[in-house]
């Protein structure tokens, strides 16, 4: 499977780096390429570098960052496979007891690097494997060769239908490695959204309590309610914070409040008005 995710419904505000950041929560990001920015049909690809770090990114689908819900699902372009498949090779007619390690080292010393190798299968006839190289490169020169001789065999060399998988038999711990991580990850993504939201002032529509691009100021005090009255500490001339003075609307720097209004007997009188 391609180790790549589109990420699409984008926040005009979300920028590279803000995707960076949130999809680096998930594991580690190979790249990120944002495409038409800021318009509604931006997308994100992220491609990470395993499949479990993949399972993790799908778990931000439907999350809400920006004012919108983020839509996260696997690239099936299969770009990168194919690529993948062209630089694998079939090898065929291989001894019986011909390991991987050394299928490696025989075709990186004729051809160049080889990135993977699996023995699928062996008969009386012999054995077959497949060889994915780091380069492209590569691959067609030992398609091009079609043999090669691995001790007193000649091997055949074809081209592979698909790629070697990275999949591996998960066991009861993995899965539950697995399952802590995810709600790890689940927890430090929606601390991530929260700091977001502050950060660029994102407004969640069901978030009655924040407000775009504004909030209330934390020096001014909501006035009571009809009939009611202010704390004692919130009357005019009150000096419930150090170092703050309130003017019966808000407070502010006792320094640059005059002498006369911090006089007692003018506190004294204010309160009484």
């Amino acid at each position: 499977m391609t180790l790549r995710v589109v990420v699409s419904n984008l926040s005009s505000s979300l920028g590279e780096d803000d995707l960076r950041e949130v999809f680096s929560e998930c594991g580690t990001v190979l790249s990120c390429t944002l495409e038409n920015q800021g318009s509604d049909n931006a997308r994100c690809l992220v491609t990470f570098a395993s499949e479990v770090e993949v399972s993790a990114a799908l778990l931000l689908s439907g999350v809400n960052i920006g004012g919108k819900a983020l839509n996260v699902t696997r690239d099936f372009s299969l770009t990168e496979q194919d690529e993948r498949v062209l630089k694998t090779i079939y090898v065929g007619n291989l001894p019986v007891d011909v390991s991987e390690r050394e299928l490696e080292q025989c075709f990186d010393k004729n051809f160049g690097s080889v990135q993977r190798v699996k023995i699928s299968g062996s008969s009386s006839a012999g054995a077959f494997a497949f060889i994915e190289f780091k380069s492209l490169q590569a691959s067609q020169q030992a398609k091009a060769l079609g043999m090669l001789k691995v001790r007193d065999r000649e091997a055949k060399i074809g081209p592979a239908q698909t790629a070697i998988s990275d999949s591996t038999q998960t066991t009861k711990a993995q899965e539950k490695s697995s399952s802590k991580r995810r709600d790890e990850i689940k927890r430090k993504l929606r601390q991530l959204q929260d700091d977001l939201k502050l950060k660029y002032g994102f407004f969640d529509p069901e978030d009655r309590n924040l407000k775009r691009g504004s909030s209330r100021s934390p020096s001014r005090s909501p006035r009571g309610r009809r009939g009611g009255s202010r704390s004692d500490s919130k009357k005019k001339g009150g000096t419930g914070k150090e170092g703050m003075f309130w003017d019966g609307f808000q407070w502010i720097p006792a320094a640059t409040v005059s002498g006369i209004a911090q006089n007692p007997a003018y506190i004294e009188a204010s309160r009484k008005e």
